[in-house]
């Protein structure tokens, strides 16, 4: 699963500096995941996540990229991790990611990049 948790750090760094995440390396986690991975294939979940997203999408105002990541990750996501510590992991690094934002520019406006809140909980229980 290297290849994996190293699409997972590729796709956190190039959104935290460009806010994007490339479609490519969104497919080659999906691709790795389902043909590599010890994972379990969820699509119950994925399909009800896919709705409840299309539905915020507007107000959350999240990108197309941050939602096809989230759908491969909740597609093929580790038996190891509970939706309980995921959201809470997702939610310590969000808090984090906004802290060096507002230090960074001194304000809450701006774009924050989300894949690393996204991919981190996943990442940690990969290694």
């Amino acid at each position: 699963m290297v290849f994996a948790s190293l699409l997972l750090i590729y796709i956190s760094v190039r959104d935290f500096y460009s806010h994007i995440i490339p479609n490519l390396s969104v497919v080659l986690l999906a691709v790795t995941l389902f043909f590599y991975g010890d994972f379990e294939i969820r699509i119950g979940a994925t399909l009800i996540f896919l709705i409840a997203v299309f539905s915020l999408m507007k107000v959350a105002k999240m990108g197309g990229g941050d939602i096809k990541l989230l759908l491969v990750l909740i597609a093929f996501s580790h038996p190891a991790i509970s939706l309980t510590s995921y959201v809470w992991g997702s939610l310590l690094i969000s808090g984090f990611l906004i802290l060096i934002h507002r230090v960074s520019t001194g304000n809450f406006r701006g774009n924050i990049a989300l894949a690393p809140a996204i991919c981190g909980p996943f990442l940690i229980t990969l290694l």
